[in-house]
């Protein structure tokens, strides 16, 4: 039976045959490109984490030392006003 006899819909042409072709190679390149964002997706996020950490960690021994020159600052000032009554006494 020769195609002519078929109604169009049955028809199966090289060009419907093309088309699903590309379509299934289209499907199979965009599953590839999915898996690979998802993978960069995944060390973008663990490099990003890391860096997160040691951010807080810098911002931990930052903190730190900023207290202890606070407290030697308030240290100096106490001294500095000490040294002023005794001059304001003596003077």
């Amino acid at each position: 039976m020769a195609n002519y006899f078929l109604p169009h819909f049955f028809r199966r042409g090289s060009k419907e045959d093309e088309n699903l072709k590309s379509l299934k190679e289209a499907a199979a390149a965009a599953a590839d490109h999915s898996s690979s964002i998802s993978e960069r997706s995944q060390e973008d996020s663990s490099a990003l984490k890391s860096k997160l950490d040691s951010s807080e960690s810098a911002r931990a021994t930052l903190s730190e030392r900023c207290s202890s020159l606070e407290e030697s600052l308030e240290l100096m000032r106490s001294e500095f006003e000490n040294m002023e009554d005794y001059w304001q006494v003596r003077g």
